[in-house]
């Protein structure tokens, strides 16, 4: 199989932008195996009504698992197919019941999106095994339908005013919002990672219309700073997510989507490297960012930041790791600033990272060892 670098895709939906990325995993890239991950983002109007659908998938990816890369990728199809279904019938409910048409809309969350969502799964798992069978294993049966195996994250931001998650398995959602001049990381319809260890619900688990997790929130108040969907490559190889989706954010901020853009998806692949080997899924949402500042945008970091412009503003924060600026390292026993110079954009001169870019593979079972900073 060729290798090829990573790249991205980034879409624009007028206040809001997000950037695409699934770099196949180190492991599978030794292998010769395809990447295992899927990715979607579209925005779609209902009765002039915008939404927005992001959605992650990670097949299974053992031998068990053959066509698990298939199953992903109907996963995220099927997901956008749920997500429509639920705004038709949101619609209808402000119309039916415009003072508290919210809460019903909690119980469609909760009790059918998740089961149209395995359904049209399963829809299509059937449709792809009738047409191209494989030898000794009957289509329709359960030793088929294991043959796709995959989880499944996704959100629905609905009229730019609710943010609607579900999860089944254990890919992550992550919530960025402003807090003084930092940002506050949440979690949502998140897995209980220690009761499962490295096992995971999935798509192909006997219960899977009553294992769905998920959450709503009004963003009415407290919008969001940045929305971040990615499946367990990146959890299980960043030993500190939260703090990295932080630097990530401010990074972002400062440099904006075209760095992003270029950054990200190597930075991707090298934890994959020096973390778990796995696939790295990845969705960055973002409301519509200013252009960064010529200065900020070099090649080198700027002295000059103008102190006063939030977008240029990076908190300080005691104890941190895991770190992944760009611009900047922070030292922990000091919690000061420190500048380097920034690196190559295109990635010739990657800044080390705190694991060291020469340090071997974790085993699959090896979580949470791995720290770095961006290329």
């Amino acid at each position: 199989m060729a290798s090829h670098q990573p790249g991205s895709m980034r879409l624009g939906f007028g206040t809001s932008q997000a950037l695409v990325t699934c770099p196949t995993g180190a492991t599978h890239l030794e292998k010769g195996q395809p990447c295992q991950d899927a990715c979607m983002v579209a925005q779609h109007y209902y009765r002039g009504v915008p939404y927005t659908v992001m959605v992650v998938a990670d097949g299974h990816g053992s031998a068990k698992y053959s066509r698990s890369d298939v199953g992903a990728h109907f996963a995220v199809e099927a997901a956008g197919d749920a997500a429509t279904e639920l705004v038709i019938g949101l619609a209808s409910m402000r119309e039916e019941h415009p003072d508290d048409w919210h809460k019903q809309m909690q119980h469609e969350v909760s009790h059918r999106l998740g089961r149209v969502l395995v359904q049209r799964w399963r829809t299509r798992i059937d449709e792809h095994a009738a047409a191209y069978p494989e030898l000794g294993v009957e289509p329709g049966s359960d030793a088929c339908l294991d043959r796709y195996g995959s989880t499944v994250a996704m959100v629905i931001i609905y009229d730019d005013q609710w943010l609607i998650t579900a999860n089944l398995g254990d890919s992550s959602i992550y919530l960025a919002r402003r807090e003084g001049n930092g940002y506050d990381i949440q979690e949502l319809a998140a897995q209980n990672r220690e009761s499962f260890g490295l096992g995971t619900d999935s798509l192909v688990s006997p219960r899977a219309n009553y294992l769905w997790r998920s959450e709503i929130l009004s963003t009415t108040d407290e919008p969001p700073a940045m929305i971040l969907l990615t499946t367990d490559g990146l959890t299980d190889s960043v030993g500190t997510p939260q703090d990295s989706i932080v630097d990530l954010c401010e990074q972002t901020m400062c440099h904006g989507m075209d760095w992003l853009a270029r950054v990200l998806p190597q930075q991707l692949a090298r934890w994959s490297a020096d973390g778990v080997g796995d696939d790295m899924g990845c969705i960055v949402w973002f409301p519509t960012l200013s252009p960064p500042s010529s200065a900020s945008d070099s090649n080198h970091a700027s002295s000059s930041t103008n102190p006063d412009t939030p977008e240029q503003v990076a908190p300080v924060r005691q104890g941190h790791s895991g770190t992944m600026g760009a611009s900047e390292t922070l030292d922990s026993t000091s919690a000061t600033r420190v500048q380097p110079a920034m690196p190559d954009m295109a990635g010739n001169e990657p800044v080390a990272s705190s694991a060291g870019s020469s340090s071997p593979r974790k085993a699959q079972n090896d979580k949470g060892n791995v720290h770095g900073e961006y290329l």
